[in-house]
Formats: C-alpha cells, sequence, structure tokens
C-alpha cells in the first residue's frame, strides 16, 4: 500500500502540474481514498527438508550466504553490505546497519527503513560458518565478496570453480 500512496502522489502531482498549465479542468486523483493496507499474502517458508534439499543445489560456494539469508532473513543488500564489524562472535547477532541502494551506482547507505536497523540473533552454526567466511579479513572489510574480492550490491553470478563466489 505504501507504494501505491507514493505513486499516487507522484501521479496526482503530475496531475496538478497539468491543470496549471490548462491541459486539464481538473485533477482526477485528488480526493481518491487510498487504502493503508492491502490484504496481505500469507507466507509460505519451506520446511527445513525442503531448504536442505535446495541447499544441496547450491553452488558450494554460495552456501554460507544462502544460510545467512534463511537463518537472518536480511534483504538481499543487507546481507552484501554486511561488514565484519557488524557480526559479534560472543554474543552471536548481527547488525544490520547499512545496506546497497539502488541506483545506477551501488552505493551504501542506512537499511531501507527505521526499523530496519536492528541486531538479529542466529543459530551457532550460521556463525560457525560467517567465522570461516571473514576469517583473514579486517573489521572495516565486507563478509562476502565477488571473485575480485570487492563487495555487490547485484545478484550473484556463476561461480568459477576455485574462486570466490559473485555475490
Amino acid at each position: 500500500s505504501k507504494t501505491i500512496r507514493n505513486r499516487h502522489s507522484v501521479l496526482s502531482a503530475a496531475f496538478k502540474a497539468a491543470v496549471r498549465a490548462g491541459k486539464m479542468n481538473r485533477n482526477p486523483a485528488e480526493g481518491a481514498r487510498i487504502p493503508r493496507t492491502l490484504d496481505a499474502l500469507e507466507h509460505i517458508y519451506p520446511t527445513r527438508w525442503e531448504f536442505e534439499r535446495l541447499l544441496k543445489c547450491v553452488d558450494p560456494d554460495y552456501r554460507t550466504f544462502v544460510n545467512a539469508l534463511a537463518a537472518t532473513g536480511m534483504r538481499f543488500g543487507e546481507l552484501t553490505a554486511l561488514q565484519v564489524k557488524h557480526i559479534d562472535f560472543e554474543t552471536f547477532s548481527i547488525h544490520v546497519r547499512q545496506a546497497w541502494k539502488a541506483g545506477s551506482k551501488a552505493v551504501l547507505g542506512p537499511p531501507k527503513t527505521p526499523k530496519s536497523r536492528r541486531t538479529l540473533g542466529a543459530p551457532q552454526d550460521l556463525f560457525r560458518l560467517l567465522r570461516v567466511e571473514s576469517f583473514a579479513r579486517t573489521r572495516d572489510e565486507f563478509v562476502f565478496t565477488n571473485k575480485a574480492a570487492n563487495p555487490s550490491s547485484a545478484p550473484p553470478s556463476t561461480a568459477t570453480p576455485g574462486n570466490r563466489p559473485a555475490y
């Protein structure tokens, strides 16, 4: 519903400009009732068995990344922006403090909404995988990088055997 309200606002502003310019008699978007919420779709989550079956189909270089997505519920842009300093291996928590912003250039910024800035708990098994993934990295380095060891805000492409995956 927020997306609908945002688009209505832009459309209404365009119609208002057309009315002021004498191109239209009235703004057809004015006074339209926009619903606050739409009927929520039921969320469907895979069972543990289904997830394990899926994970077997994932290239081994991507498994920690896919496990982290599933275990934390983080958005793709949040997980690819995760730096070692955001992981607390003592308390088994992940601090979501930044995300990649959409656009022509990858720009690092705050998460999508103020509530998206959060601290997450996750299974200890995931932290063992994250420890391996972040081994030999400094606090400011990204946990998940592409084959050239650069951060990525783009969806993963196919990995070349022997190279780091292109997250």
